[in-house]
């Protein structure tokens, strides 16, 4: 392998961990977008750190402790016959004492201790890093279909704003707008599937015009529903595109098609239990937030300023108030 290839092979790998900064971050989705041999060495960097998540998820017996030392014990014991059948050989000695046995127990039970919670930790990440990735080129998407658009970002064409079924009117699919970068052939579908939940795919027919349920779309994205979608070229927008989240993981509020009232104090969605959301900026960048304050100015990117109570029929405050709607509302 040349020194270049070295390089490229360790600038992926801290690209896949999070480890770039955002200037290395930059370079890396540049050259993903235009060198076909860059890209398939991420994949296969990607996939190689993936198998992680395929470990199974060890732990250490509760009865670790007492089985050791019954082991010990009946060691102990074995000891002492032996000590007894050879007692008539001079210099003999036990090939390990009992203090030495104890010792060889507690480092395996320091190890267990230490290896197995951080394995699952190792996988936790990898699967959090995987889902960035997810993001990332869906944020390459976006960017892309708006450089061909005017400038536009891709929004659901609707009569209707209400995206929660209300009042028996049909609730309008948020995921529409996110579906014309699969028709328009800007990503494929299955990168619009969480890592950590996992998913189906499915065969893309030329008349389809929005992902076929829920369960093919596992992201939130920003409510442009029943108006012109939202175009990075205005000077509102183009001024916070590093602060301004268009994409995260589900969003717990509005789980199932339904308002949930009572998760409007929660911090994260489903995706990673709870723990947290990656969260992507119309700059491109993704950046995990264990909080729902991660738009512009603190921002909660799951509800609109003020508002703890909905309809299914509001929209965003303003043109940088980040209102994320489950991707897909029917």
């Amino acid at each position: 392998m040349t020194e270049p290839d070295r390089n490229d092979e360790q600038l992926l790998i801290d690209f896949v961990l999070a480890r770039c900064d955002d200037d290395a971050s930059a370079e890396v989705r540049l050259r993903l977008e235009r060198d076909s041999a860059f890209q398939r060495r991420h994949r296969d960097i990607a996939a190689a750190l993936a198998a992680l998540e395929k470990l199974p998820d060890a732990q250490a017996p509760d009865d670790l402790v007492n089985r050791t030392l019954e082991r010990i014990r009946r060691s102990r014991q074995s000891e002492r016959r032996f000590e007894r059948d050879q007692s008539r050989r001079r210099g003999f000695r036990p090939t390990f004492s009992l203090r030495e046995l104890g010792g060889v127990a507690a480092a395996m039970i320091l190890l267990a201790a230490i290896f197995i919670p951080s394995m699952h930790r190792a996988r936790e990440l990898s699967v959090i890093n995987r889902c960035a990735s997810n993001q990332g080129r869906i944020g390459n998407a976006l960017l892309t279909y708006a450089n061909v658009n005017d400038g536009f970002l891709p929004g659901a064409e609707a009569t209707t704003a209400h995206w929660l079924a209300t009042g028996g009117e049909r609730p309008v699919s948020n995921s529409a707008g996110l579906f014309r970068l699969v028709r328009n052939n800007y990503e494929t579908p299955q990168v619009f599937q969480c890592p950590a939940v996992g998913g189906r795919s499915f065969v893309y027919r030329v008349d389809m015009t929005d992902f076929p349920d829920g369960r093919f779309v596992q992201y939130s994205y920003q409510h442009m529903l029943g108006g012109p979608a939202m175009q990075l070229r205005s000077p509102e927008i183009s001024a916070v595109t590093e602060q301004m989240a268009i994409l995260a993981d589900s969003t717990p509020v509005f789980d199932g098609g339904r308002f949930h009232r009572d998760r409007v104090s929660d911090v994260a969605g489903d995706n990673h239990h709870k723990s947290g959301q990656n969260v992507l900026y119309l700059s491109g960048h993704v950046a995990w937030s264990t909080t729902p304050s991660a738009g512009v100015g603190g921002n909660n990117i799951f509800l609109i300023d003020g508002v703890l109570d909905y309809k299914g029929d509001e929209k965003p405050l303003d043109k940088t108030d980040t209102f994320l709607l489950p991707a897909y509302s029917r």
